[in-house]
This record gives C-alpha cells, structure tokens and sequence, in this order.
C-alpha cells in the first residue's frame, strides 16, 4: 500500500506539473496576442478568467473520466482497500476536491502571469 501511495503521489505531481507547462507553453506562445487584447482596453481580470475557464475545462474533463474510471475499476480494486468500501463518496469527493485543488494551483500561476503582461512590452518585439 504504501508503494501505491508513492506512485500515486508521483502521478499527481506529474500531472500538476504536465498541465502547468501546457498552459504556461499556451500563454508563452499568446503573449503578443494578450499584450494587443490588453492595449485595446482588455482588463487583467478578463485575461486571467480566459485562461483559467480554459485551464479548468481540460482539467475537469480528465477528472471526470479519471473518476468514471476509478469507479468502474473499483470492483478490482476492492481487494486493496483497507477498511473502505469499493465504492465509498467521501473517498471520491475528497480525491477529487485534491486534484481539483492542485488543479487551481497548476493553472492560476501561468494564468495570473498572462493577465500581468505589459502591452507595451509584448508589442514592442514585433
């Protein structure tokens, strides 16, 4: 058990660190595309919510069809789980509010740095 726990662990860190590069990589590549937006009158409040919504809606996909999976698989793993029934809410509800979280975390970093972008600055390179 404690093997599967360091190997979820480290799926976990994988995948906050997987979906943080992604959108730090979609927000590297829009730079020029957010500093227009924002010399137009676009606030930072909207940059970052663009991003965000947009962080979410793939991360919320995953966790959904992670979570159908976990529990459609959870007939073979009712053998490892000790003193928790196969197929327990709170168990889920808690996974998913963890990954949820770290969700947020992986997301609202490169999100915040897209709303700070200085119009003039990312225009200037063109």
């Amino acid at each position: 058990m404690w093997l599967l726990s360091v190997f979820g662990a480290i799926t976990l860190l994988l995948a906050t660190v997987g979906l943080y590069g992604v959108i730090a990589q979609v927000v590297g590549e829009r730079r020029h595309e957010i500093g227009i937006r924002m010399a137009l009158g676009a606030r930072p409040v909207q940059i970052l919510s663009q991003f965000m919504r947009q962080g979410l809606r793939s991360g919320a996909i995953g966790l959904i069809f992670g979570l159908a999976s976990a529990a459609y698989a959870q007939r073979w793993l009712a053998g490892m789980l000790y003193e928790v029934k196969p197929f327990d809410s709170a168990t889920f509800g808690f996974a998913g509010l963890g990954i949820l979280s770290l969700l947020l975390l992986a997301v609202w970093w490169p999100a915040r740095r897209a709303a700070q972008v200085d119009p003039q600055e990312a225009l200037r390179y063109e």
